[in-house]
């Protein structure tokens, strides 16, 4: 009877232990255990990059690199403004259900010294991307060089190491990143590294080598700035190059590179990035590469057209590393796309720029389904439908001849922001904006009355 007994919970304890086995296998995902790293190139369009088609080559590591990663080739930020669209990709969340509308943003008439500013911040209870990997064991290191990417913001929670900034240039925080290179290899867990770069943002300057004003197509009065920009993209890249090859980025490591919004060269008749959603300032690089410990490619190379948003990059850090999918998630979990698998989402997306402290507050709301946008301002009569594969300047309102696209893209986009945000608004402590913080934020148009 004893022997039965204890064959019996023999059994039963080999059976546990193959169960949980199987189940710590089923959890292990392609990046389980490797280094990561999340790149985003702040005010980057994607159609500046020759790897998108720009008639240049401004970018020539970002080039080299694209036939050996996964490109998406429809990838759209959240929002078109670096706090709302930086803080969706931090939490999957949209800007209606994170509430980070505004960040750092002082107005000309009452920028003086001694303003206070209320900053939105991510709501404490929403996970954030550094708040994830940590864990999953990871050690998180982030570098941001846009006053935006801030601690009072939330930025900085999940992060055991970091430096904030404001716009000192890509070099700059390479030689950062440099300076504690042992730290991000003197441990045996794997590292998360996150770095916000500065330097296509405006005010645009020139950088040489990099400069090339011959080649520059564009608007007369903007081709200037458009080469400028150009050139800083030029730097962005060679110093991507440089932490590439000095901290072995091609091994062992998950590398995402993405941006939070585009800009505009008076393609809508506007510049800069102010509150619109027309696809020079919401559609983004996201380039995807991964390789094991012998350089050996982690995915098959390739492109998707399937519009992905910088919402699925949290679910898809969830799904490399064998972790469990989230509820709260908005975003979707990428990592059967990046292995090969159908790309197929059937999902909409689902962008906004809100504008509340203006002297009229509005909303600037998109839904877009595959290659159809429908565009929606609030302080416009109509809404307005493009076909961006036929009409990849979004010129021609299609509404009228697309009656049922409209409707059903109408009634997606009103179903959508119907619902309840997930979360209510946080806000940090007001803070004081000095002189020279003050006019830091002008040089790079965070402050206006428009």
């Amino acid at each position: 009877m004893l022997r039965a007994s204890f064959a019996l919970f023999t059994s039963v304890c080999l059976l546990s232990i193959s169960s949980c086995l199987e189940a710590a296998e089923e959890r292990v995902g392609p990046a389980d255990g490797r280094n990561i790293v999340v790149v985003v190139i702040d005010t980057l369009r994607a159609d500046h990059l020759q790897a998108y088609g720009y008639n240049k080559s401004t970018a020539p590591f970002l080039e080299s690199i694209a036939p050996r990663s996964v490109v998406f080739d429809s990838a759209y930020g959240a929002s078109t403004w670096t706090a709302p669209s930086t803080a969706s990709l931090f939490t999957s969340l949209y800007p209606k259900d994170h509430g980070v509308w505004t960040g750092l943003w002082t107005f000309d008439t009452v920028a003086s010294l001694g303003f206070e500013v209320e900053l939105n911040r991510i709501p404490p209870e929403a996970e954030t991307m550094p708040e994830f990997m940590q864990s999953m064991g990871y050690r998180t290191f982030g570098f941001a060089d846009n006053p935006n990417i801030a601690e009072a913001m939330g930025f900085a929670r999940g992060f055991d190491f970091f430096a904030p900034g404001v716009d000192r240039g890509a070099p700059a925080v390479a030689e950062e990143v440099l300076a504690i290179r042992d730290q991000l290899k003197s441990d045996k867990r794997p590292s998360f590294l996150y770095l916000h770069l500065m330097d296509p943002h405006m005010p645009y300057e020139r950088r040489d080598p990099h400069f090339d004003l011959g080649t520059t197509v564009g608007p007369l009065e903007f081709r200037e700035d458009l080469a400028n920009y150009d050139s800083e993209i030029g730097r962005v890249d060679a110093v991507l190059a440089t932490l590439w090859d000095e901290l072995g980025w091609g091994h062992d490591t998950l590398v995402i590179i993405t941006s939070d919004h585009g800009e505009e060269f008076g393609d809508h008749g506007k510049n800069a990035h102010g509150p619109q959603l027309f696809n020079e300032l919401l559609r983004v690089p996201m380039i995807v590469h991964g390789a094991d410990e012998n350089a050996a490619l982690l995915f098959p190379p390739g492109r998707v057209a399937e519009p992905v948003c910088g919402i699925d990059l949290l679910p898809t850090l969830r799904g490399l590393l064998g972790a469990d999918p989230s509820d709260n998630d908005r975003g979707v979990d990428l990592t059967g796309i990046l292995e090969g698998g159908d790309s197929a989402l059937g999902r909409l997306l689902f962008p906004e720029r809100p504008m509340e402290f203006v002297a009229s507050p509005f909303h600037v709301r998109a839904a877009i389904d595959g290659d159809f946008k429908l565009y929606s301002h609030s302080d416009e009569p109509v809404e307005h439908l493009f076909n961006m594969a036929v009409d990849p300047g979004e010129a021609k309102d299609i509404a009228g001849q697309e009656p049922e696209q409209f409707e059903r893209l109408r009634d997606a986009l009103g179903s959508h922001f119907a619902q309840n945000a997930l979360h209510d608004r946080s806000y940090s402590p007001t803070i004081q904006i000095d002189e020279e913080s003050a006019a830091e934020l002008q040089k790079l148009g965070y402050s206006g009355n428009e």
